[in-house]
This record gives structure tokens, sequence and C-alpha cells, in this order.
């Protein structure tokens, strides 16, 4: 009230001038307010119109100058990029992207020693700045930096998911180097956050069984269901690569239990549910074609009982097993086997060294539901030091077994 009593004794022309000159100032203020927001809504996505607006801001210019890097976009030329790059980081000295742009305009031109301090500052920054962690890793190669070159991969994975289906398949590649393959598994038990779908990367994607071997060393537990599931391939690709001692290495990592028992038959009498295989019981995947373990019924004791009806020969149980060269005797209870000799259920020794010469075979005797022993006796090679021992049913369109045999107390001795 007193502030509009003492306007109202000014002249009119200097009311009327006060008034334009609070007019114009609210007027500036909303300017600036609106200019400001619209370049940081547009910053990121359209950085030359932000500039349009607001032509000091540092984020834009940044931006800007790294955007016109990219491949096709590169009109300006390096002068301009760096002249853009370097007034950012002069009004922001926190502007990665700026640092990360002159990094790149040097390295293009070949200015080895000014890109390395830019993105080096860049990488103080910040450590997520993908373009320079990338740049980093391709230092530390060119230096033959294994530990420097995994160090930059790492803050890119755990921070970057869009850049998995980029690097994943360049570590894998890289991990057939037995130095990378070490470092690698180092760096993996740390658990960062990208360690289980790299596991899946390389399990996948690498065909070396010596990588393979070295760089899940000690990572995987069965009591993990997903690393259950990548130990079960990890074994899978082992032994279809033929390295059945680094499987049995791996197998014993995961299952130290399994030492007392040594790499002979396990589980013969199927006392225990089958874990993983090989060096256990591994059944088909097809539900139909997959046998179930049972009680044995009044004897005690459990049996494998086998699917009836198959059309064609089918393994259906398989275990991987390292003999000693010599002679053995395989001995098994089976029950419930009727019908032709042609599709009786058979149990089979193969050595598992390509080309899989079968060693023994043996069709199961007819047998009641109280069961029968049988046994068949097989010679080890000195060649073929480790074995498949399976059980196979048979069947065909026109005949198949018409009840459910079963299967127990598998043994091997030597003779």
């Amino acid at each position: 009230m007193e502030t509009a009593r003492a306007d109202s004794y000014l002249p009119l022309g200097i009311r009327i001038l006060l008034r334009l000159l609070t007019l114009a100032a609210a007027g500036l203020a909303l300017w600036f307010v609106v200019a400001v927001t619209t370049a940081g809504v547009f910053r990121e996505r359209a950085p030359a119109w932000a500039l349009r607006f607001v032509p000091f801001d540092a984020r834009a210019q940044a931006t800007l100058a790294e955007r016109m890097l990219a491949p096709g976009r590169n009109r300006a030329g390096p002068r301009r990029v760096r002249a853009l790059a370097a007034a950012a980081l002069q009004r922001d000295p926190t502007a990665v992207d700026g640092a990360t742009a002159l990094g790149i305009s040097f390295a293009l031109t070949g200015d080895a020693v000014r890109a390395e301090r830019a993105f080096a500052y860049a990488s103080r920054l910040s450590r997520r700045d993908v373009p320079t962690q990338l740049w980093l890793i391709e230092r530390s190669v060119q230096r033959n930096d294994i530990a420097g070159a995994l160090s930059h991969y790492d803050p890119v994975l755990r921070t970057s998911p869009a850049m998995h289906t980029i690097l994943f398949p360049i570590l894998t590649n890289a991990s057939a180097e037995p130095l990378v393959a070490n470092e690698l598994n180092r760096m993996l038990r740390g658990r960062p956050n990208w360690r289980p779908d790299f596991l899946s990367a390389l399990l996948t994607g690498q065909y070396d069984p010596a990588a393979l071997y070295t760089v899940t060393r000690g990572l995987l537990t069965p009591a993990d269901t997903r690393e259950r599931e990548q130990l079960g391939l990890l074994f899978k690709r082992l032994t279809e690569r033929q390295a059945f001692d680094l499987a049995w290495r791996a197998y014993l990592a995961a299952m130290p239990e399994r030492r007392s028992g040594g790499p002979g038959l396990w589980n013969g009498d199927f006392a225990q549910e089958p874990a993983i295989g090989p060096f256990d019981w591994s059944f088909p995947e097809d539900p139909a074609l997959a046998p179930e373990r049972r009680p044995l019924g009044p004897a005690g004791g459990f049996a494998l009982y086998l699917p009836a009806g198959v059309t064609s020969d089918v393994e259906v149980a398989r275990q991987l097993v390292r003999l000693e060269p010599g002679r053995y005797a395989v001995s098994a209870r089976v029950g419930n086997v009727s019908g032709d000799e042609a599709v009786r259920p058979r149990l089979v020794v193969r050595c598992a060294q390509e080309p899989q010469p079968e060693l023994t075979r043996a069709d199961f005797p007819t047998a009641t539901e109280g069961g029968r022993s049988f046994t068949a006796t097989v010679e080890i090679p000195a060649s073929c030091r480790y074995q498949w021992i399976s059980v196979w049913v048979r069947g065909s369109f026109d005949q198949q077994l018409s009840e459910t045999p079963w299967i127990s107390s598998i043994r091997i001795r030597e003779l």
C-alpha cells in the first residue's frame, strides 16, 4: 500500500517507463528459462537445434561434437569438432562427451599423444563412457596389456547392456589365448553383473576346450539353477570335443564328492537321482524317450524303467567312464523282459574316442517282473582311455515292446 501511494506521486511518464522495464525484465527472464529448458530437453536428441536457443550450452556443444564424428556425419572436419569440444570443456570441464570428441578427433588424424591425453581425461571424468573405454581397450591390446584391456571391458559391460552383443563375441574369441583365459577367469571370480550372460555366450560360441575349461574354472556350482544348466552345457561341450580329461577335472571341481568314487561307473544301482552327465546317467531330452527311475518293489532298491512302444533304436541312458586297459565283466539285473529277441533292450559299451568302436553288446535276456541277472565281458584296448556304457531300447513300426522292462544293479569288475 505504501509503495502504491509512493508510485502515485510519480509523474505519469516515469510510471509507464518503470512498467515497461518490469515487463522487459520478466520477458527476458521467461525467454532465458524457456531457452535453457529447451536446450536441456533437446541437447541429447537434437544438439544442433538446442544450440539455436542457447549457443553457450556446453553439454549440447559436446554432444554435437561427438555426433559429428559418426560415420557419414563428419562434414565440418576436425577443426570444427575440436572447436566445439574445446568450447564445451571451457564452459564445463566435466563435459565428458567433449573430451571424448577431442580424443576421437586426434586419433583419426594420427595424433596419438594428444588423443591419449584427451581419453585419459575423459576416463577420469567417467568410467562409463563407452567410446573412451573402447579406445583404451584398443590401446591396451596394442601394448599387449591383457589385464589393462579387460579392466576397461568391465565398466562398459557393467553399465551398457546394449554392448554385450558386440563385446561378448570379442571376449569369447580372445579367450582362446591362454593368458586372456586366465585373466578373464580371475576377473569373473569378482562376480560382475555381466558374468552369467557372458558364460552362456562363451559356452555357445567357444570351440576351444582348453579355453572353456580355463575361463569357467571354479565359477559354477550345481546349487544354482542357472549355473547347473551351464555346467551341463560345459560338460557336453567338452565331451563333444573329446576333451575327456578336462571334462573330468571340471566335474570334480563342481562336484568334489565324486573324488572318492573315481571315474569308474557311478550310481549303477540308481540309488540316487542322477545329477549331471556325463559322469552320471544322462537321458534323452524328449520325455517320451526318457526312462523313469522308480522303486523296484518288494525286493527293495531302485531300477530304471525303460520306455516301451518306441519305433526305432534309441539310446535312453548313458554314462561316461574311464576303465584302464584290460578285461572286464559287465553285469546287471533286468526284469519284465519278453517278446522277440529283435526288440529286446540292449546294454552296450563303446569307446568314447572317435570313431567310437563298439566294444561289447549284450541283449537283455527274457525275465519276469521279479528280475534276472546277466553278464557280458568286454576287452578295453590301450587306445581307448574313456568309454560310454549305455542302455538302448529297440523297436520298429511293425514291432514294439508291449511291456516296460527295467534294469538295475549295473556293475563293472575287472577279470
